[in-house]
Order: C-alpha cells, then sequence, then structure tokens
C-alpha cells in the first residue's frame, strides 16, 4: 500500500521523480508523525 505522502505528490506537479527522494520524503514525515501524533 502507497504511503499517504506518495499518493499526495503523486497528485502534485511538485512531486520529485527520484525514488530516494522520495523514501527520505515519506521516511522524515513518518518519523514526524509518529513524534507528534503519540
Amino acid at each position: 500500500m502507497p504511503s499517504l505522502v506518495k499518493i499526495i505528490l503523486d497528485e502534485t506537479p511538485g512531486a520529485p521523480s527520484d525514488e530516494d527522494e522520495m523514501h527520505k520524503i515519506d521516511d522524515d514525515l513518518e518519523s514526524e508523525y509518529t513524534r507528534t501524533l503519540y
């Protein structure tokens, strides 16, 4: 299942085409989400 950030960025013109950059953004978002939500 794709991550929420991947789904959003796939639908916006500013999404990075580099897979490694996409993973970094996704990991950073997941970390921030976990840190601030719980």
